[in-house]
């Protein structure tokens, strides 16, 4: 059993914590209870048997092979609190008497006189799986004082899962390499389920496009593996293979097979040999869709593309193919695409129309009244997503129900969900850039100072699969002003001109 103890672990409680509990009646309902300030105590944790991390085999059917592991990971622990309610509404008490269990987040910073504002909190930690086992109030003050007057009760808890979500830190790499182009892509490369994929940024990569004479003529794939002191290149010379002409609207995107798609115009399914190998020639293309490819996303052995006309196509342990729905009429640009699975996603097109599907050619579309183009969506749960839409901001889909993102200002440009609570978006208010954190599934927001250079765009947010603190944000220049459809739109990402950044979380 260890101990969190208050004078080492920057948990400051008394006055300066504040408390919200999440409903779990229903496994797509997201309802949060707000709570006056409280006083945590400490909180004990178990240490357990490392937790391992499992993927379907590339190789072999019905198998699935160790990706990673996590070393004492944090499992059951207990605590308690107090808080103050009102007499005959307090939702602690009605959970203690269900014996109901809920997730819960206390949330480290100054009080608030708003305690669902999310803006003052520099720390939130979230229990999962919490269950009350001792449950009572003030004895005076509950018999003298009248029932809207405010009443002490006191808990202690158990819960079964814990940990930390803190405001990142960010650093900017400083590099001649990175700044030699747009930096357009990223990801985590590994060929070895032994790789630690987030200590020291082992096997991070970046995918940047460089100007070489008149024409764009060059991808590099720059990467650090000691958190960027260090930064070495692999130069990929497309116009060698396929012709300069062809170049634009290029994905790269790993799989399980430690391999790189590029989506190329009206091919795709063209992979790379890995990083770590010497040689970076092109493969021959695996087949030709007919469609001007506009972007990708890959979840364990399903790498999805979206093209022009409302093209979908998926490739499954190499095998390239189009979702075709004959109930669905599918004929406009599709932007973006997301999925948690690789069996699940969720797709934007034009004018706040969304697409949700499987990869059995199961498609379902809505749209979002008054929205534009929808340039970034985030899966976040089966029932569950966030989508930006253009100038009027974004939107959070919960079980069935459309609601406005609040807290973020300006066009959003990316997002991205380490988990169901934790989340990550960019947005562009004028030529300025700014970063936002969710801890409660995209209903609030909050800016983190990220140092983001002004004139610039998020091309890229990468959050580590198993350690939610490791944050990457990359991208590139734009020409001022800022161009929105330039900022967003990812069939305009590929501009030779302007320089790249990366930011790492410390």
């Amino acid at each position: 059993m260890s101990r969190l103890k208050r004078n080492k672990s920057n948990i400051v409680i008394n006055d300066e914590t504040r408390l919200f509990i999440q409903d779990l009646s229903s496994a797509c309902e997201r309802n949060f209870d707000y709570h006056s300030c409280i006083t945590l105590d400490n909180v004990s944790l178990n240490k357990s048997e490392p937790t391992k991390e499992y993927i379907p085999s590339a190789t072999h059917y019905d198998t699935f092979e160790v990706l990673a592991q996590m070393a004492g990971a944090v499992q059951p622990g207990t605590s308690s609190l107090k808080t103050n309610f009102t007499l005959n509404s307090s939702t602690l008490g009605k959970y203690f008497n269900s014996r109901c269990n809920f997730d819960m987040q206390v949330h480290i910073g100054k009080c608030s006189t708003k305690p669902s504002d999310f803006s003052l909190f520099d720390k939130a930690l979230i229990f999962k799986g919490v269950s009350i086992n001792s449950y009572s109030i003030d004895s005076v003050m509950s018999a003298t004082q009248t029932e809207v007057a405010p009443i002490t009760e006191t808990v202690s808890f158990s819960f079964e899962k814990f940990f930390e979500v803190p405001k990142p830190s960010f650093i900017e790499q400083k590099s001649d390499i990175i700044s030699a182009g747009p930096i357009i892509d990223s990801f985590v490369f590994c060929n070895d389920a032994r790789c630690n994929l987030c200590a020291g940024m082992t096997g991070k990569y970046f995918v940047q496009l460089v100007k070489c004479g008149d024409e764009c003529s060059l991808l590099r794939v720059i990467y650090t593996l000691d958190n960027g002191r260090t930064w070495r290149v692999k130069p990929i010379n497309i116009c060698d293979s396929i012709g300069c002409n062809q170049f634009v609207n290029t994905n790269i995107v790993s799989d399980s097979t430690n391999f790189y798609y590029l989506g190329l115009n009206a091919s795709a399914g063209r992979t790379i040999p890995s990083i770590i190998d010497n040689s970076m020639d092109i493969f021959p293309k695996s087949s030709i869709v007919g469609s001007l490819l506009i972007t990708a996303f890959t979840k364990y052995n399903a790498t999805f593309y979206t093209g022009t006309n409302g093209r979908i196509f998926i490739s499954e342990f190499g095998i390239l193919k189009r979702l075709i729905n004959t109930q669905l009429d599918i004929s406009k640009d599709i932007y973006s695409i997301h999925s948690i699975d690789g069996e699940n996603f969720i797709a934007g097109s034009e004018s706040g129309r969304i697409y949700i599907g499987t990869i059995n050619n199961s498609i379902e579309s809505l749209t979002i009244p008054n929205a534009g183009n929808v340039y970034s969506v985030a899966m976040i749960s089966n029932c569950s997503f966030i989508a930006s839409t253009g100038s009027t901001g974004g939107v959070l889909f919960v079980n069935g129900r459309l609601s406005k993102i609040k807290g973020i200002r300006g066009t959003i440009t990316k997002f991205a969900f380490f988990n169901e609570d934790i989340g990550y978006a960019s947005s562009i208010v004028g030529n300025s850039v700014y970063f936002w954190q969710t801890v409660d599934g995209g209903k609030n927001w909050q800016q983190l100072d990220t140092i983001l250079p002004s004139n610039y765009a998020v091309t890229t947010i990468e959050i580590c699969e198993f350690n939610h603190n490791v944050i990457t944000i990359a991208g590139r220049k734009l020409e001022t002003p800022i161009s929105l459809e330039d900022a967003t739109n990812p069939s305009l990402m590929w501009d030779c001109e302007g320089e790249g950044f990366v930011l790492f979380s410390l």
